[in-house]
């Protein structure tokens, strides 16, 4: 028998799997040399995406079809621009401009329906997307500008602020990316000085008098310590008051916060439910520059408590401005008043004077009416230092602002007359601007929070710790 035959088969296999192989590797080889799918298509995305002149021109064109004497073209034209979407709002025309009363109805009802679409929008939390090593200053920047959230970075350190930090944040929620650049830094978010951003303050090492804090949307809610106390009156009854804090995104302004203590609900380690001291009992709060409020809520307990440890649980409901106009008024003699209108709402500066006090400090006193087109519950008079008070002076080429001391001289059920007064301006500085930053498209942001694991705290104990911040 010959060998050769007999090995035919297992040759033609050797050389069929070698082919096969060459195959392969030839095929992976191309395919490792082709360009990224997923890339191509964001570069085509990108590169297909128009520009803002062009945008600005496609709005045009529909604004102009919105004058057609063909009602199916207007028609066209109003799903067009709502299909859009509010980005378009930047680039459609305030209606008081358009002559034409067909156009000019047409354009208030598209605006009113994408900022209602915008307002509730807004609601949603801002997001981050950033990978990889930089200064801390840097990430704190880029979180800002993703989400549009002001963050004042004059309170860090340059050393910190120059502190390499590692972060892998994909499409991270504003708070939540926040709260992991606290935790890992030592830091704590904190309203600005101002109430129109947010900073970020150092923590002592070993503070033990630090809240549990979590992200529910586009508010931060951070619960401390409970303090025991004695009831008074009561010897074998304990009172705990807890403090809440909540922090919304500086981008967005609640005029009011609005709970009931009927929402709330303290439990203890063994399942108690304690009460609130003031049961039925409802409140309504400003917020610290539209973006921080702290509530100090009390419960009752029948007994002292065994357990170190709480569980929280409640609601609360935040009235927000989701959108707010700017008024930007020059100041010098003014011989008539100057009015500005702009989204539904009328601001008009009557006067402004300088004037110097007895002990010489200059200031300067202005006279301004605001009025919106439309009437709600946020103008009720009891609202109306929250709502009216958002005034500040731009000085020096740098636009610092001055904020004003806002007397309220008159109200309206749609509006108010104010007197805005600065101290200690500088009448040399250019240039100078009052601005006046009006809320509007108000809308509900209800927040449901629930902590486990409350640290409890005698009093005597919490005075150990250092004055409760």
């Amino acid at each position: 028998m010959l060998p050769f035959p007999n090995n035919v088969p297992a040759i033609r296999f050797s050389v069929t799997c070698f082919a096969l192989v060459l195959a392969v590797l030839v095929s992976l080889t191309a395919f490792a040399e082709m360009p990224d799918a997923a890339d191509d298509g964001a570069s085509r995305a990108a590169a297909d995406a128009p520009s803002p002149n062009e945008q600005r021109a496609q709005v045009a064109r529909l604004v102009d079809r919105l004058a057609s004497t063909s009602r199916s073209e207007r028609v066209v034209a109003q799903k067009a621009l709502l299909a859009l979407g509010p980005a378009t709002l930047r680039w459609m025309p305030a209606p008081e401009e358009i002559d034409d009363p067909q156009v000019r109805e047409s354009l208030r009802q598209l605006r009113t329906e994408l900022e209602q679409r915008q307002a509730r929008e807004s609601l949603q939390p801002g997001t981050v997307t950033l990978q990889g090593r930089f200064p801390l200053a840097r990430v704190i920047e880029q979180i800002a500008e993703s989400t549009g959230n002001p963050i004042d970075l004059e309170t860090l350190s340059g050393e910190l602020s120059d502190r390499q930090v590692s972060v892998n944040f994909d499409a991270a929620p504003f708070w939540q990316a926040i709260l992991t650049l606290a935790d890992e830094q030592g830091l704590q978010p904190e309203p600005s000085q101002d109430g129109r951003a947010i900073q970020l303050t150092e923590v002592e090492a070993g503070d033990q008098h630090r809240p549990q804090a979590a992200a529910v949307g586009a508010c931060l809610v951070r619960v401390w310590p409970a303090e025991a106390r004695s009831a008074p009156g009561e010897a074998d009854r304990e009172l705990l008051v807890v403090r809440i804090d909540l922090l919304l995104e500086p981008r967005l302004h609640a005029v009011f916060l609005q709970y009931r203590l009927d929402d709330f609900e303290l439990t203890s380690a063994k399942g108690e439910k304690l009460r609130p001291f003031t049961p039925g009992a409802s409140y309504e709060r400003p917020l610290v520059g539209g973006i921080g409020a702290t509530l100090r809520e009390r419960f009752v307990s029948e007994s002292p408590l065994d357990g170190k440890r709480l569980q929280l649980s409640g609601r609360v409901k935040l009235r927000t401005a989701a959108i707010q106009e700017s008024f930007r008024f020059p100041i010098g003699d003014i011989v008539r008043p100057l009015q500005q209108d702009r989204g539904g709402v009328t601001s008009k500066l009557h006067s402004s004077r300088w004037g110097e006090l007895a002990d010489g400090t200059t200031i300067l006193k202005a006279r301004l009416s605001i009025l919106y087109d439309q009437a709600g519950p946020e103008f009720e008079s009891h609202r109306a230092g929250q709502l009216y008070r958002n005034a500040w002076l731009e000085t020096g080429t740098d636009r610092d602002r001055l904020p004003a001391e806002v007397s309220l001289l008159r109200q309206t059920d749609r509006g108010a007359e104010l007197e805005l007064r600065f101290e200690n301006v500088k009448r040399g500085e250019e240039p100078r601007a009052i601005v006046y930053r009006a809320p509007r498209q108000f809308v509900d942001l209800p927040v449901t929070f629930e902590f486990e694991g409350v640290a409890l705290t005698s009093a005597r104990e919490a005075s150990n710790l250092g004055p409760s911040p």
